[in-house]
């Protein structure tokens, strides 16, 4: 049983149902959904705003094991019609089996048979009700990954551990460290690059983030730049670089000597990343919105492409656990569509003799080996050196293979 150090508000209460309504009705990204809250509701301090956090990312992960707690038959995938009462009902079930009557406003459940909804809570089903998933994707998890497949789903509804990347330009692990203790932020050094916190916190807040000393980045997505292995003095392209972590890391790899090119279709995150870098100190990378015709006056321009692509992002649901309710089938073989056509665009930008690293945050084969062997079928020149799958667990779920160019 959770306890806290003072009882629960009401108006918390009906903000977690107002903050699900949107992320399942109206269908706004969950870390969307709570920045608009947080911003919404300034007077909240860091108490109330844990107190949301925590519950909202807990009831969505757990979404379809409360939605059939309440009575409801399970569709899948979930209906987006649904009522007030409904989230009224789910929050109730999620606090009822998590919190004790004290801790909660008096009358507010008075109707409701609390050891009923926790003897509920505690009953074994079907694999996809005890993990919280679509049928459709416990399905294809235990298809790819037969007696793994428990462990990984189990392991998707973790919550996410935050890792720190050390900008060693600047410093090591063991002085990031000691630099975040004086914001009384606890943490642990797991690499030479790679920094752990004990417990969250506001890291953004702190002089060491301020000076430019780190960017969070999960372990499993740090290993995607050095499958590069990007040196000194190379030009290179992220070809969907978004905010630019990857573009990031590889500056640091690259020990700020040589070219990047960081390319994304919306500005704004090309902005972002501007500023990164500017915080990191580095002046190697340009970071440019591009088109498909200026993307083909770069042939052959670059020793390293990394190219990222959009994907399902299975391996990285325990950071965006809605994403298991908003995908569907069908969308993932339109990304399988997007994959395959960027793959044919950047491919054209490798040098000979240089190589591609293609990446995914899924762990699905068809949008990982799959495209790639396609893709090889199409292009002679190119040689499959080494792929990776990494199963979510220390960090994310992620995929990235290492292509040459004859």
């Amino acid at each position: 049983m959770k306890t806290k150090s003072r009882p629960i508000y009401r108006t918390h209460i009906y903000s977690l149902e107002e903050l699900l309504k949107h992320c399942f009705v109206d269908g706004f990204h969950a870390d969307k959904v709570l920045q608009h809250a947080f911003k919404s509701n300034p007077r909240w301090g860091s108490k109330d705003r844990k107190f949301i956090a925590e519950n909202f990312y807990d009831i969505v992960r757990n979404w379809r094991k409360l939605y059939e707690i309440t009575g409801e038959p399970w569709i899948d995938p979930p209906n987006t019609e649904m009522s007030n009462l409904l989230f009224k009902g789910v929050v109730c079930a999620w606090l009822m089996c998590h919190y004790s009557a004290e801790e909660l406003p008096e009358d507010i459940y008075s109707n409701v048979d609390s050891e009923k909804l926790k003897s509920q809570w505690k009953t074994k089903g079907s694999l996809e009700y005890e993990v919280s998933f679509p049928n459709w994707i416990v399905k294809r998890i235990q298809e790819v990954y037969t007696d793994q497949a428990r462990e990984i789903l189990d392991q998707l509804n973790e919550k996410a551990p935050v890792y720190l990347r050390v900008n060693q330009q600047k410093t090591s692990s063991d002085e990031l460290v000691e630099s975040l203790k004086e914001n009384d932020i606890r943490s642990h050094s797991v690499n030479d690059q790679t920094v752990i916190l004990d417990q969250r916190g506001n890291v953004f807040q702190s002089m060491a983030f301020k000076n430019g000393l780190f960017e969070v980045q999960d372990i499993g997505s740090q290993e995607i730049a050095k499958f590069l292995n990007p040196q000194m003095g190379e030009r290179v392209l992220d070809a969907c670089a978004g905010a630019g972590g990857k573009a990031l890391h590889m500056a640091d790899l690259m020990k700020n000597k040589g070219k990047i090119l960081a390319s994304d279709i919306h500005e704004w995150k090309l902005k972002e990343l501007r500023k990164r870098s500017s915080r990191n100190g580095y002046d190697l990378i340009e970071a440019k919105v591009l088109n498909p015709k200026q993307i083909k006056r770069l042939k052959e321009s670059f020793d390293g492409v990394l190219l990222d692509v959009p994907c399902s992002g299975l391996g990285v649901i325990r950071r965006n656990p809605d994403t298991k309710w908003k995908l569907t089938p069908e969308r993932v073989l339109e990304l399988q569509q997007i994959q395959q056509s960027l793959l044919e665009l950047y491919s054209s930008t490798v040098k000979p003799g240089g190589r591609m690293v293609y990446a995914t945050c899924s762990i699905l084969p068809e949008e990982n080996r799959e495209q790639v062997d396609q893709f090889l079928k199409q292009h002679a020149e190119f040689k499959l050196k080494e792929d990776r799958v990494i199963l979510p667990g220390r960090g994310d779920g992620f995929y990235m293979a290492l292509l040459t160019r004859d």
